[in-house]
């Protein structure tokens, strides 16, 4: 299962990266480069989605720091 999570987190991250690579390409942003309105709107969208791929990470570290101490775990029990 944690295996599982952590690819889904994985994907999670791969896909707000070409969200924002797709935005940051497209015409829309161009478009609206000089509005200061729309930019500070993609400027909050793209605050948000870096914080998002971060936590993701933090998550992934997390759950692949939690596989190592229950494996420990389980190897210190089998030891007994």
């Amino acid at each position: 299962f944690e295996l599982e999570l952590i690819e889904l987190k994985k994907e999670s991250i791969e896909a707000t990266k070409t969200l924002m690579e797709g935005f940051e390409s497209s015409d829309t942003r161009r478009a609206f480069k000089d509005n200061k309105v729309a930019t500070a709107i993609y400027d909050g969208f793209i605050f948000y989605m870096q914080k998002n791929m971060e936590s993701l990470e933090r998550d992934i570290v997390s759950i692949q720091n939690n596989i190592v101490f229950n494996k420990t775990t389980i190897s210190s029990l089998e030891n007994l």
